[in-house]
């Protein structure tokens, strides 16, 4: 089986513990500040990579002290780099987190380079060498023409537009979720992109729609498959959850491993339960994900 083409973002996370969150004009001291390789495109890179499946990343880092330390740890982490850009001149993208002491989370974008741009960066890319192809964060343009791409060698389409592309809309990311595969989202992002805040109607909507199978996420309840035929629902591990950063990536990650692997649908499910369960019980996103070893020995 070939490698896995995984497109979208990768940033350099800036992860403080803190007792609580302030409230205006308050000041909290933190308990722990850290630093690890994170964005949620390329953390699913290196989760699946620790599952067991090959991965390369297409996205871009600038060539900065940041990027460098992305880049090294995707080598790292066996991610293949070929089609890692590097933009000259370019501050590499950056995330500020906070995370209280029940592993609730707030995020900060600092921005940065991050995301193909460019056509021609598709272009550069062999789509032949590729078993499947999982998209994150995108541009409509580059989104477009990466699907066509992959359609063009009959290879299996994930999609996870996170809550910034989903609140664009399906006018704008309609495209991409009528021509993937597998169609994945947290409960609040499945309400954004269906623009309906009953859940129900809004898996109802995006089927309608054109999305072929749904997955979603609900946090501590655990996590639904949903298609015009057939839905289930598999409840989530009982953790007691450090830090909430990186779960879904890691969820994501698991669920991928086990459509790859044969498993059933509800076993996919399961699988992603128990690789973010495994997450939340640790500090950090992809420091926090597992192997495959340990994650089976999780579920016993």
């Amino acid at each position: 089986m070939g490698e896995i083409a995984v497109l979208g973002a990768a940033a350099l996370d800036t992860i403080v513990k803190v007792d609580k969150f302030p409230n205006a004009d308050e000041i909290v001291f933190p308990l722990s500040i850290n630093r690890y390789p994170g964005g949620s495109t390329a953390n699913i890179a290196v989760g699946l990579n620790r599952l067991g499946l090959e991965t390369s990343f297409l996205g871009k880092i600038g060539d900065d002290t940041e990027g460098s330390l992305i880049k090294e740890d995707f080598i790292r982490e066996g991610v293949d780099t070929l089609y890692l850009g590097i933009e000259k001149g370019s501050s590499s993208a950056q995330t500020f987190i906070a995370v209280n002491k029940s592993g609730e989370r707030v995020i900060y974008s600092l921005g940065g380079t991050a995301l193909y741009d460019r056509e021609t960066e598709i272009d550069q890319v062999d789509f032949s060498d590729f078993s499947g192809l999982y998209i994150g964060e995108v541009l409509n343009n580059i989104g477009k023409k990466v699907v066509n791409s992959a359609k063009e060698f009959k290879i299996p389409i994930f999609y996870s537009p996170g809550g910034i592309f989903c609140e664009l809309g399906l006018g704008q990311v309609g495209y991409i979720v009528k021509n993937s595969d597998y169609l994945l989202l947290n409960l609040p992002e499945l309400k954004l992109l269906a623009d309906c805040d009953c859940k129900d109607e809004a898996i109802k909507k995006l089927l309608n729609y054109g999305a072929r199978n749904l997955v979603v996420t609900e946090g501590v309840r655990g996590s639904g498959f949903y298609s015009q035929d057939r839905s289930f629902f598999v409840e989530a591990f009982k953790v007691e959850a450090i830090d909430s950063t990186g779960a879904g990536d890691s969820f994501t990650s698991g669920f991928i491993m086990g459509i790859y692997a044969g498993y059933k649908i509800e076993e996919c499910l399961k699988l992603g339960n128990a690789c973010a369960a495994f997450t939340v019980m640790k500090m950090g996103a992809r420091t926090a994900m597992p192997r495959l070893s340990e994650v089976m020995n999780f579920i016993g």
